[in-house]
């Protein structure tokens, strides 16, 4: 790891910031490892950290008072239209980005052992929870056409965790789930 401080945008600063640090890779792609990589500031939360008692990102750019609510939203666009182009917005969200009404879901929390607390088998126990990832509930995953029309769902028998991550390509669900999803797409 490594401190130093980190800037985004010209005005969203963090002094002192812990990061990964590292040079090279393996088994992370199909790349190269002698592609040079600089690091990893991570939006997740300090259930990932390497110190969990350490402040995120987002978390020191509140308590500085650089933004007022720890949120940030992320704008992906369409490559084939735009090109590797799109927008975070840190401290805020931007509604000009989005149609329809804009819902919020509770993150799921996990237990030391890092299993996620939701489900039939989960028992509360607020002593022994952290946040890890940003995982929602989830029942269903569905896929629709541009006009709205449905070509797939599948229903799961209990509420399975849903991870909502930019950074990763990793699918979370039953193989035969993955298989069928891809085909649709």
């Amino acid at each position: 790891v490594a401190y130093d401080t980190v800037t985004i945008c010209n005005n969203l600063t963090s002094t002192d910031h812990v990061f990964g640090l590292a040079n090279t890779t393996s088994g992370m792609s199909t790349s190269s490892s002698s592609t040079r990589v600089s690091g990893i500031l991570g939006l997740g939360f300090q259930g990932l950290l390497r110190d969990p008692t350490e402040d995120t990102f987002i978390q020191k750019l509140l308590k500085n008072e650089v933004i007022k609510e720890p949120v940030f939203s992320i704008y992906l666009n369409r490559q084939a239209d735009y090109g590797y182009a799109g927008e975070i917005v840190i401290g805020g969200y931007e509604i000009s980005r989005f149609t329809g009404t804009l819902n919020f879901l509770p993150v799921v929390n996990y237990n030391k052992q890092g299993q996620p607390n939701l489900g039939r088998i989960y028992t509360e126990n607020n002593d022994d929870t952290m946040y890890k990832y940003w995982t929602v509930p989830g029942q269903a995953v569905a896929s629709y056409t541009s006009d709205g029309s449905k070509i797939y769902e599948t229903q799961f028998l209990d509420v399975q965790p849903a991870i909502l991550d930019t950074g990763t390509t990793l699918s979370y669900l039953p193989q035969e789930n993955v298989i069928e999803i891809l085909e649709t797409i």
